[in-house]
């Protein structure tokens, strides 16, 4: 099958999920193209991404910001296809139909790449895409539209009528989570028949399993997160602090592996603890690099105040290491509290420090910790196994229509 990823930027080294989904659909033979939103300047760049080579399959959107700059690029975009696609480009103009001039100019700017190409799907990834992307039906019809739900932030401020063509048009909604995503989609009002749930997955195949030996004089910690405040990586630094200040035979060291616009305010918050000697900001990182840092730690810590499912907490399962998350999003669906590691609440310094201490203190419980969040990952998260499902989701829409007969429901 011929498929459309339209993700929000590519190559983005925290999306491992995407290009783990991308690269193995094109292993199971079928042929990808990649649809951005932006264009990145990120310094690092995950191997697969050459190895495959994605970039020339990319096709970046790069709308301007301004109400300005959108009208003249769709007035352009318009003058140069609607000669030789004046159906198609007439339909994107229906204002009563998309109820606003923002829906009206994006459908005119991100409908082009699409008339030169026929694809069989599109994979919506985020709720966001899915919304402005769902105009695609009303220009082809037969075209199955399949988008992935992480995160519910436009239902969740704006209100559920901003999924109304979404919910009626949309071939399945994949939802990556049961208690947290499922439950979001049927209260937006998403039909539950086509909800089905597909989790995120991690190439164990390429994440050796280490068991944690007992270390007694060295502990090393490790976060994978964007520097952003909804990562809550302030109270992870202040409950490290803590933890160093009440111990004094073990040396204590926390890497920081990210970047992003709270990057400066972090390294303010380390300096003015006086940390800066046990804790460092690493920057952005290949997943073969995230993975040599998992390998040299002994706790894997996320201290977020809001997620979807964090992939890296997958990852670091199969790394074999137990792991401190908080009680956000779909957290509990992927850590299983007291055996894969803890959850505690989010924003609660000494819930953090009081489970770090309990890790630094019963060093015999990390082997079991991450024997079980390894068999775990393995048995629900293997990319491999929902690459194939993936591809048979899309293939019963294209070659059975089965969404429409309620089979999804109980996968």
């Amino acid at each position: 099958m011929r498929i459309a990823f339209i993700v929000g930027g590519f190559p983005k080294i925290s999306e491992t999920f995407i290009l783990n989904q991308i690269t193995g659909l094109i292993d199971l033979g079928h042929e990808i193209d990649i649809y951005a939103r932006r264009s990145l300047t990120e310094e690092a760049v995950h191997a697969e991404v050459i190895q495959y080579n994605l970039l020339p399959k990319t096709h970046y959107f790069d709308l301007p910001t301004s109400r300005s700059g959108r009208v003249l690029r769709a007035l352009r975009t318009l003058a140069i296809e609607f000669p030789s696609h004046p159906s198609a480009m007439t339909r994107c103009l229906n204002l009563r139909r998309y109820k606003s001039l923002y829906s009206v100019l994006n459908n005119i700017m991100h409908l082009p790449p699409f008339l030169s190409h026929r694809y069989d799907g599109v994979m919506c990834q985020y709720e966001t895409n899915g919304v402005d992307f769902i105009f695609l039906k009303d220009i082809f019809p037969d075209l199955k539209f399949v988008t992935m739900f992480h995160k519910f932030m436009l239902g969740d401020e704006k209100g559920s009528h901003v999924y109304a063509r979404l919910r009626e048009h949309g071939d399945v909604f994949l939802s990556i989570s049961d208690s947290y995503n499922r439950k979001k989609l049927v209260e937006f009002g998403f039909d539950n028949r086509r909800i089905v749930t597909h989790r995120l997955g991690v190439d164990v195949s390429n994440i050796e399993f280490k068991v944690r030996q007992k270390s007694p004089s060295q502990l090393n910690i490790v976060t994978v997160a964007r520097l952003h405040p909804e990562k809550g990586l302030e109270y992870g630094i202040r409950a490290i602090r803590e933890l160093i200040a009440r111990e004094n035979k073990v040396k204590i060291q926390y890497g920081i592996i990210g970047n992003g616009e709270h990057k400066a305010a972090l390294n303010d918050l380390i300096v003015s603890l006086g940390m800066q000697n046990y804790i460092q900001l690493l920057g952005p990182l290949p997943t073969a690099e995230v993975i040599k840092w998992m390998h040299a730690s002994h706790i894997f810590l996320l201290p977020s105040l809001a997620e979807g499912t964090p992939t890296v907490l997958l990852e670091a399962q199969a790394s074999g290491m137990p792991v401190i998350a908080t009680a956000v999003g779909g957290v509990g669906d992927i850590v299983s509290d007291g055996k894969s590691g803890f959850i505690v609440p989010p924003a609660d310094v000494p819930a953090l420090f009081s489970k770090l201490k309990y890790l630094l203190d019963h060093q015999e419980d990390w082997e079991k910790m991450g024997a079980y969040g390894r068999q775990f990952v393995e048995q629900y998260h293997d990319i491999k196994k929902l690459d194939r499902r993936l591809a048979a989701i899309f293939d019963g829409l294209v070659n059975g229509g089965i969404a429409e007969s309620g089979v999804y429901a109980s996968v």
